[in-house]
């Protein structure tokens, strides 16, 4: 399961405030969120028949000095977990006051790389991930294609339906608007001619 942790030194942040802009933020994309403020913690879902994702964001020090980590698991809503741990930085400066200096430490738990780091920065392993992310689900959304198109020949329409609309995620996901209406609108289609 990836994750992204960041380290935060600054003054006055508001960490519920912090809390709260995560669980808005996850929210307005279609996540159920359970809040526990108690451990500063939030825990995000989002289940659809065709998709399911899940994340923690959580947040352990003092106003002054506090680490934020992300960790989730995603079947097709990848990208937006990455694009998420890139916001951060912006996120924690809403909230703070004045801007904090953070040090940054990779995603993976293995390697930990520490320094002063810009607001805004993205760091380069993140960025790398991005891009694989971008790579297999591309590769993903292939297949998905190659199998509805072959489940469509063979009559089984339901099927394919449920893969036009796991390529319409994907697209979406990769910022393809118009390939995911042309996946969505297929896949009412074959929904619509099952009936008639």
């Amino acid at each position: 399961m990836p994750g992204w942790e960041e380290r935060f030194r600054g003054q006055n942040t508001d960490l519920e405030r912090l809390l709260n802009a995560f669980a808005d933020e996850l929210g307005k994309s279609g996540f159920k969120v359970k809040v526990n403020r108690k451990r500063m913690s939030l825990e995000a879902t989002l289940e659809t028949p065709v998709d399911k994702s899940w994340g923690q964001v959580v947040v352990s020090g003092t106003p002054n000095d506090f680490t934020l980590r992300m960790d989730w698991d995603a079947d097709l809503r990848k990208l937006f977990w990455v694009d998420l741990a890139s916001k951060a930085s912006r996120i924690v400066s809403s909230v703070s006051s004045p801007p904090p200096a953070r040090e940054v430490a990779s995603w993976s738990p293995a390697e930990e790389i520490t320094g002063e780091a810009p607001l805004g920065y993205v760091h380069p392993e993140l960025a790398e991930l991005r891009r694989k992310v971008e790579v297999e689900l591309d590769g993903k959304r292939s297949v998905f294609l190659a199998q509805a198109d072959t489940l469509e020949r063979e009559g089984n329409v339901d099927d394919a339906a449920v893969m036009y609309l796991k390529a319409a995620v994907i697209s979406r996901e990769l910022g393809e608007k118009v390939y995911a209406e042309e996946f969505e609108r297929r896949a009412e289609e074959l929904k619509r001619s099952k009936k008639k």
